[in-house]
């Protein structure tokens, strides 16, 4: 009898394949990019912790176990329709139907030097 390979998951060939394509899909955008997503509850947060190439690769192949893991440790969170504080930018993923999203983090903006520290 022949030996068969396992189709029901993805080689790791198939995952470092697809994680590169989504790395360089990697967008970023404004809320106001983003807010009709949200408003058709297909915008999701992902905490800084996790690569949002990561997190689509596990949509995309449809891992159930890793995404509600995230969702459970809240590291995955559906997105509010109204606009979140603090943050002008936001990296994002297209995951047909959903859009990943993270807060666009910035440097640190150097004060200006002035006369006075010359």
């Amino acid at each position: 009898m022949a030996n068969r390979e396992d189709t029901s998951t993805p080689s790791s060939a198939t995952r470092e394949s697809l994680f590169k394509k989504l790395s360089a899909e990697v967008g970023v955008a404004s809320w106001e990019a983003l807010a009709p997503h949200a408003e058709r509850g297909a915008l999701f947060w992902v905490d800084h912790s996790l690569e949002l190439a990561e997190v689509g690769v596990s949509l995309a192949l449809d891992e159930a176990d890793s995404v509600k893991a995230w969702h459970q440790a809240e590291l995955i969170l559906a997105a509010a329709s109204s606009a979140p504080q603090d943050f002008g930018a936001f990296r994002f993923l297209i995951i047909q139907p959903f859009v990943i999203a993270a807060p666009l983090e910035l440097p640190p903006v150097n004060d200006p030097i002035s006369d006075a520290d010359l």
